[in-house]
């Protein structure tokens, strides 16, 4: 069976900590510590649901297996997409802050567009990155049993 935490709309909740910090000009900080308990609750549930599919198989598999969802998901989920968000909407808001006649509307939310815009369209690309750079690395050094 496939990982339903691989496929949308279960994967966009692994994105809420990069949406935390997108919203941090904006919104309040329990805002934005929700978001990002939401994307630390997906990580974690995705290595708990690694685990729990693969009971059947020996603990030593189990626990590679449990290893490359945790190292996927802390690169594909949590550090690419929030480094992507945070330095594309602190750009934003700088050019902006050292601009001249901008409106107050396009310097309040111009930074949280262009972060969440950035986030959307790096999603697809930063998650085969991350299998790509795993399958040439780190995955070479074990093999993950395939489960039916």
């Amino acid at each position: 069976m496939a990982d339903p935490f691989m496929f949308f709309p279960l994967r966009a909740l692994g994105y809420g900590y990069a949406i935390g910090v997108g919203l941090r000009y904006r919104f309040c900080d329990e805002l934005q510590n929700s978001c990002k308990t939401f994307g630390l609750t997906f990580v974690m549930c995705h290595v708990a649901h690694s685990i729990w599919e693969n009971t059947d198989l020996p603990k030593s598999q189990v626990a590679i297996i449990a290893t490359d969802a945790l190292i996927f998901d802390a690169l594909s989920s949590l550090l690419i997409p929030t480094l992507i968000t945070y330095y594309v909407s602190h750009t934003c808001r700088s050019i902006l802050k050292n601009s001249d006649n901008v409106p107050k509307p396009m310097y309040k939310w111009g930074p949280l567009l262009s972060g969440l815009l950035a986030l959307c369209l790096s999603v697809r690309p930063v998650n085969a990155l991350v299998n790509v750079l795993m399958d040439s690395t780190i995955r070479n050094c074990y093999v993950i049993p395939v489960t039916n």
